[in-house]
């Protein structure tokens, strides 16, 4: 599940389309848009980000055009514009596109697959995905899940166990916590509520 900072119930009230394809129209130019070998993700809503992109593409002249000169004429424009940025990237590969995007700093990256995002190399070292320990089996295979990347100045963030296993903090919860008896434990365990 993902949350978002945007009321999109409150959006959609308005008229504001939820399911836009590709691309979010309001923050345009801003999507996914399909090069020669796979697809790149493009977010350059703001004017200065706007501007690189513009550059970048090989359109300056788009920095001064009406339609796309600030972020509301963008939104107005964004069919026209998405055709613009969509003609540049269709001629280039993805490595290629993310270079030039990447020196004029616009802020871009490859849409991977799942099983390539979570095991690539700077999100990997970011702590964003860890590699998977069983606390019986061990380290399984090529196993990711998410990771903590939370950095403090003065602390350490990440996990200090696995998850219990069914049960295993029983005697802790109801015992120690709850302050039950041995005997209604084991009475709680007889009856098959715990």
């Amino acid at each position: 599940m993902m949350v978002a900072v945007e009321p999109f119930d409150i959006l959609e009230r308005c008229g504001v389309p939820q399911r836009t394809g590709l691309t979010v129209p309001r923050l345009a130019p801003f999507g996914l848009y399909q090069t020669s070998d796979g697809y790149i993700a493009i977010c350059a809503p703001t004017e200065v980000f706007a501007r690189s992109l513009f550059e970048a593409i090989g359109r300056a002249d788009l920095i001064e055009d009406p339609r796309f000169a600030t972020r509301d004429a963008r939104v107005e424009n964004v069919r026209v514009l998405d055709e613009i940025v969509g003609e540049f990237t269709s001629h280039q590969t993805t490595a290629n596109a993310l270079a030039i995007l990447e020196t004029a700093g616009v802020p871009a990256a490859k849409v991977r697959t799942p099983n390539e995002a979570v095991r690539d190399p700077r999100v990997i070292a970011r702590a964003e995905t860890v590699r998977l320990e069983h606390p019986k089996y061990g380290v399984v295979h090529d196993v990711y899940g998410m990771g903590i990347p939370i950095k403090f100045s003065r602390a350490a963030a990440g996990f200090d166990q696995p998850a219990p296993g069914l049960g295993e903090h029983n005697e802790t919860v109801y015992g120690e916590l709850l302050g039950y008896s041995f005997e209604y434990i084991e009475e709680l365990k007889a009856r098959r509520v715990i």
